[in-house]
């Protein structure tokens, strides 16, 4: 753990973004076909990245961004598919 000295004030690259705090423009969304469906729940965010990476998008962590995530919806607490 290091203290918080505003060495993570920056904006950085990073290789991808999480789907609860993603934010992408429409057209670089339907231009590498969006989510893959092949992914049940989880992860799907990453492939996205990473299909995005590769056609030359920059994936960015910028820290000022607010996000408010009431829970997840995808799957309930108790489904096995949780620790997948």
């Amino acid at each position: 753990m290091s203290k918080d000295e505003g060495q993570y004030d920056k904006v950085i690259p990073v290789f991808w973004a999480t789907g609860a705090a993603l934010v992408i423009r429409r057209a670089d969304y339907k231009e590498v076909g969006g989510l893959d469906g092949r992914f049940f729940a989880h992860m799907e965010e990453i492939d996205l990245c990473w299909r995005l990476r590769s056609r030359g998008r920059e994936i960015v962590c910028v820290p000022q961004s607010k996000v408010y995530h009431v829970g997840g919806a995808t799957l309930k607490k108790e489904n096995p598919r949780k620790t997948f």
